[in-house]
């Protein structure tokens, strides 16, 4: 577990792991041995605030986070050819781009001034993946220039 996600601390190396077996918890740390660096007083301090202290800033995170998956369910459904399979867990959006009548959809958003990542990445060259973990203003950018992309596509 660790609270790097959550609390934008990811550089800080904080993360746990709760081993009750023995015997397990010996192999893990054998294997973490020269990889994994201990956790120093800074990551310590960071990690304890934030699972102490930190649940009111988490809850108004989230509720943030919902509604940019929210706006961006909406406006993914004026722009046809595209698709959203549903975040679990992540603010992650997967989009499916195979109705775009396109070759390359992570090429075809770049060249339209969207910075998304290529499906192709993740197994898919099918999709694009869309951060919506930003400020409103960032996610309702990228959106139009999706959408006007889209337009335009369907014009030429």
């Amino acid at each position: 577990m660790s609270p790097y996600k959550s609390f934008n601390i990811a550089g800080l190396g904080a993360s746990v792991a709760v081993i009750p077996n023995p015997r397990l918890r010996m192999k893990f740390a054998a294997q973490r041995a020269g990889i994994v660096r201990a956790v120093d007083v800074l990551a310590l301090c960071a990690a304890n605030a934030a699972w102490r202290g930190g649940q009111a800033w988490l809850s108004q995170q989230l509720d943030y986070l919902r509604g940019n998956r929210d706006r961006l369910a909406e406006r993914l459904q004026e722009m046809p050819g595209l698709t959203l399979a549903g975040p679990e867990a992540t603010y992650l959006a997967w989009i499916d781009a195979s109705g775009l009548d396109v070759d390359n959809p992570h090429a075809f958003f770049e060249q339209a001034g969207g910075g998304l990542s290529a499906g192709a990445d993740f197994g898919d060259d099918r999709f694009v993946r869309l951060s919506f973990g930003c400020p409103r203003t960032v996610l309702d950018t990228a959106l139009d220039r999706m959408a006007h992309a889209c337009r335009h596509l369907r014009r030429v």
